[in-house]
């Protein structure tokens, strides 16, 4: 199945041309269009694997018109201008293009700015799909979850976190961990070093000690049990930590 390009460009003599190199690189063309609010309709209608849209039409412009594109479509766009003063890039880059293509250009440049969007798109869109899938997860498992960066800062806390300390996510997202996340001995209410830091100092899995408490937002204390482990990036560098940790309320009191 041919990829379908939909072609925004006012001028017709150039649209045309356009529109014949597409063909000759094996493409099939939607349009063209000649202004914003017609390559808006046609987009949502017809729904392109690509959209060429030129910055300056007539009516809307083209950094509307993707704009409102992707109000609706999530479809990659590759603006086309003669233009390429700051002002112009800053507004198009706001609409989160996949290219930029200053005129005059040749097939060479236009077939590689297409694949490269076109490639850019789907890696993006499998990401997102994994992103999608991994918070889903966090957020059905029934222990609590929460991320640090690599200063100790929080980044993330899932639903049962967020219930077993009392904490919001917005209040939370950005403060030390030890503002949130402070454990101590449950039989004398002594503080217990935190496993986060020494998870982040020593690039280790850290367990929690039986008989800890995690102190609530409230001023309470919960039995926890499970561990803190160093995240890692691609050069197996430190990036932050992660900790799992379950409520062992109901073990406790069914022991006691």
């Amino acid at each position: 199945m041919k990829t379908r390009v939909l072609v925004v460009e006012d001028e017709a003599i150039v649209a045309m041309d356009l529109a014949r190199r597409l063909e000759g690189l094996g493409y099939e063309v939607l349009g063209p269009a000649h202004s914003g609010e017609e390559g808006v309709d046609i987009a949502l209608r017809e729904e392109p694997d690509l959209v060429l849209l030129d910055v300056n039409l007539p009516g809307i412009d083209g950094i509307e018109a993707a704009e409102r594109i992707h109000e609706e479509r999530d479809v990659p766009i590759l603006f086309l201008t003669a233009h390429s003063d700051a002002e112009t890039v800053g507004r198009a880059k706001l609409t989160d293009p996949m290219g930029y293509l200053i005129k005059p250009f040749g097939e060479r440049e236009l077939w590689s700015a297409i694949e490269v969007a076109l490639h850019k798109h789907q890696t993006e869109a499998k990401l997102r799909r994994l992103e999608r899938w991994t918070a889903m997860t966090l957020r059905s498992i029934g222990d609590g979850v929460l991320t640090t960066d690599l200063n100790g800062r929080l980044t993330y806390l899932n639903p049962v976190a967020q219930e077993v300390l009392c904490w919001r996510a917005e209040d939370a997202l950005g403060l030390p961990h030890d503002e949130v996340f402070q454990l101590v001995r449950i039989a004398d209410g002594a503080p217990v070093e935190s496993p986060i830091k020494r998870a982040l100092r020593e690039g280790v899995v850290v367990d929690l000690d039986p008989g800890t408490g995690a102190v609530t937002r409230e001023g309470g204390v919960v039995p926890v049990g499970d561990s803190a482990a160093p995240l890692r990036g691609d050069e197996d560098e430190i990036t932050g930590v992660v900790v799992v940790f379950r409520d062992l309320s109901e073990v406790v009191e069914r022991d006691e």
